[in-house]
C-alpha cells in the first residue's frame, strides 16, 4: 500500500497563504497542463495526476497563485520538486515548511470516506465557502431527474 501526505503546495511565495507575494500566473498552469501528457483536466484549473505504469495519481488545483496537490503518493514525490523548480518554486507544506526530498514528513493515515468527499466538494467549490451551494445544487439536480424519470414512466404507461 502506498501512504499518501494530506496536502502540499507549489508555490513562489516565502509561505504558500501570503495571498499578496509572487504568483503562478493561471497561464503558467495551464501551459504547464497541456505539456504533461499525465495531466488530465478535471475541472477548470484542477487535473488528475496518472501514472498509469506505477498505478499512482493524484489531484493538482491551481489556486490563488499556488498550485495545490492532495493526497501526495511517496512516488511522485520527487515529480512535484521538479515542477516545483520548472516554475522557479518550492514545495511546502500546510504549515509553511519547505520540502526539498530529504526531509518529507511522515504520511497520514488513510483518510475516512466523509473527509474524502468533503475534500472533493471544497476542490470544486469555487472558494471553499460555496460548498453548502453547491451541494444544494447537485440535491436539486437529482431531485429534478428524478421527477422527469418518474414522469416519463407514467407517460409511457398510459399509452
Amino acid at each position: 500500500m502506498t501512504l499518501a501526505m494530506d496536502r502540499v503546495w507549489i508555490t513562489r511565495r516565502r509561505i504558500w497563504s501570503d495571498g499578496e507575494a509572487k504568483h503562478i500566473t493561471r497561464k503558467e498552469w495551464r501551459d504547464f497542463v497541456e505539456s504533461d501528457a499525465d495531466l488530465v483536466p478535471d475541472g477548470s484549473d484542477c487535473v488528475r495526476w496518472l501514472r498509469a505504469e506505477a498505478g499512482i495519481g493524484a489531484f493538482l488545483a491551481w489556486r490563488n497563485g499556488n498550485i495545490e496537490i492532495r493526497n501526495v503518493p511517496q512516488q511522485l514525490r520527487a515529480r512535484l520538486l521538479e515542477i516545483a523548480t520548472l516554475f522557479d518554486a518550492t514545495v511546502q507544506g500546510e504549515d509553511g515548511a519547505r520540502y526539498d526530498g530529504t526531509n518529507w514528513p511522515a504520511s497520514p493515515p488513510p483518510r475516512s470516506l466523509n473527509d474524502r468527499a468533503s475534500e472533493i466538494l471544497e476542490i470544486f467549490s469555487v472558494t471553499g465557502r460555496n460548498s453548502g451551494l453547491f451541494l444544494a445544487l447537485a440535491l436539486l439536480g437529482l431531485l429534478a431527474l428524478a421527477i422527469a424519470a418518474l414522469l416519463l414512466a407514467f407517460a409511457i404507461n398510459r399509452f
